[in-house]
Parts: structure tokens; sequence; C-alpha cells
């Protein structure tokens, strides 16, 4: 039972860090040669209206797809940032942020996933951990709806796959939902909306 929880609180940290940190190092050197493609985000869902729950995501891809109608939800706290997780942190674990904690509803555009390092840009990243496959973000939109001690919002956004190799890296859209995700307190010092 303990090395279990071991294991998944060092999955954690990583998704953490890939997410939150994926950001450090020269940031005068772009953290990818592949150039951004674009991507039509106009696809047929995989998933009909009456199979989602409030809090759902899909990735549509050329050769692969895969979809979880009520995954687990998770924020992962940096500081004054949040980043929301959905899925299985131990097996397919997808990842928005980083966003400040302060956020407000709204529509917020979604960056190329640690293109310039040392920013810290609003982006996603899908990681199916037994495959090593990962897709990160290119562009797209979040769309907060309701924050305060929840949130709730969607997303939906063009991603490449970061392939293990010299193959062609595939193409998706990225989509999904998540509702009344309990927002962490606020660390003693860390001023919050209501402090105001």
């Amino acid at each position: 039972m303990i090395a279990g929880r071991r294991i998944v609180l060092i999955i954690v940290a990583v998704l953490a860090s890939s997410m939150l940190v994926a950001c450090g190092g020269d940031d005068t050197q772009p953290a990818t040669d592949t150039p951004m493609p674009e991507i039509d985000l106009d696809v047929d869902s995989t998933v009909s209206e009456d199979q989602r729950g409030s809090t759902y995501f899909e990735i549509i891809g050329e050769t692969y797809t895969y979809s979880d109608t009520d995954p687990e939800t998770t924020i992962l706290v940096d500081g004054q940032f949040i980043t929301i997780t959905l899925g299985s942190l131990a097996e397919t674990p997808l990842g928005i942020g980083p966003m400040p904690r302060d956020i407000e509803p709204g529509t917020y555009d979604i960056e190329p996933f640690g293109l310039v390092p040392g920013e810290r840009d609003l982006s996603g990243q899908f990681n199916e951990i037994e495959a090593e496959m990962v897709f990160v973000s290119t562009s797209g939109t979040l769309t907060i709806d309701t924050v305060g001690d929840t949130i709730s919002g969607s997303f939906e956004f063009g991603a490449i796959q970061r392939p293990r190799d010299d193959s062609e890296p595939q193409t998706a859209v990225i989509r999904g939902a998540f509702a009344d995700v309990e927002m962490p307190d606020a660390p003693s010092g860390l001023e919050t909306p209501d402090d105001e």
C-alpha cells in the first residue's frame, strides 16, 4: 500500500514538473525543433452527448483515439499557479496549466507547450504512460465558466505528438470539460480575491 502511494506520488511529481516547470533553461532556444502545425479543430466527437459526464476528455488523432467519460480530477499547485489534471495520474494524465490561482471566468488562449523556456504560458499535455506517448498543445482555448471554492470549464486544443524516435509525429484534437473541481486553499501569506 505504501509502495503504491510512493509510485503515484512519483508520477504526480513527474507530471507536475513537466506541466509546471517545463519552462526551465536558456530562454533563447525553443524547447522543440518541430514546427507547430495548424490543426483543424472541427472534427467529430468520439464521445456522444449522453455518454459524457460533466467532466470528460477525448483525444481524436490520426491513428490514435482515447476518451475518459468520468476521469479523476486533481489540481496541482505551484505557488501562485495551478494546473488542472484529468484522468489517472498513474496511467493517462491530461494537464492544463499553469494558470493563476486567482483566474476569473472567461476564455483564455492555450499556447504551444514549452515553446519558450522560462515563460509560463497556459498549455496542455496528455501522457499515456505505459505506451510512452506524449501529446503537447499547439493552440486552442480554455473557457472558465465558474470559479470560487470550485472551478468549472471546458477546453479544446490542437496537439502534436512528441515521438520517441524519428517517426513522423501525429496530430490530434483534445477537448473536454471539468465541473466543480475543488480549488485548493491558498497558502498563508498568499492573497486571494476575497482578501482585497
